[in-house]
């Protein structure tokens, strides 16, 4: 939720960590080919298993169209034939024959990297906006992470307050963010916002109706 990207010097770490204390390690790295452009995107954390420890998951769905429930594992064949053995696709109807044709064509016509060039492109646009609009309206004392990509930017309130009171605050003015608290107990005083759909001009509305809600929230305090 922080928008940090792992240095590939905590990769290895972690891997080494996985490896030597023998616990699978699963990254949830749907994200990790949304870098913006000029950044590198980072290996996934599966280039660094050595010892047949490391789950490495993406999505079509956060790449290509939300609607297309269509993703991807990387392991060792060990770990993937017990997942492709547990039952699961057998009892569940898991599987997702026409979202896996459409995903296929779309790589077959070469059409993939080209999408994910205007994809980075436009989130990165997106990004400039709403950290533009951070710095001109959120009042003084609040803070946001500088992502290297993805869809998300964490802002941070003063210690001791809270994001669940602000949103109270903030939804009547036709805002909404994601309270920190739900990701730790330690982030009850920060917000995730999501840039990945709106437009400049609403990015900017949305940012001046949050400061808005903050400068309320902390006058009653």
């Amino acid at each position: 939720p922080t928008g940090r990207t792992l240095t590939a010097e905590r990769r290895k770490k972690l891997a080494e960590l996985s490896a030597k204390y023998k616990f699978i390690l699963v990254a949830d790295e749907v994200y990790q080919l949304l870098t913006f452009p000029g950044i590198e995107p980072p290996p996934p954390m599966f280039t660094y298993d050595t010892a047949g420890t490391i789950l490495a998951l993406g999505s079509f769905s956060k790449i290509l169209a939300p609607s297309l429930r269509v993703g991807w594992i990387q392991g060792s064949p060990e770990l993937l034939k017990k997942i492709a053995d547990c039952g699961q696709l057998d009892s569940s109807g898991g599987l997702n024959p026409i979202g896996f044709g459409i995903v296929q064509r779309f790589i077959d016509e070469g059409l993939l990297d080209e999408h994910l060039d205007e994809t980075r492109k436009t989130l990165a646009t997106r990004y400039e906006t709403l950290a533009a609009a951070l710095k001109k309206y959120l009042p003084a004392g609040c803070t946001f992470e500088v992502p290297q990509g993805g869809y998300f930017v964490l802002v941070t309130l003063p210690e001791g307050q809270s994001a669940a009171d602000l949103l109270k605050v903030a939804l009547p003015k036709k805002v909404a963010f994601l309270p920190g608290g739900g990701f730790a107990k330690t982030m009850g005083n920060c917000l995730r916002l999501s840039f990945s759909m709106y437009d400049a001009e609403d990015i900017d509305i949305g940012i001046q109706r949050l400061a808005e809600a903050i400068k309320e929230y902390q006058a009653g305090l």
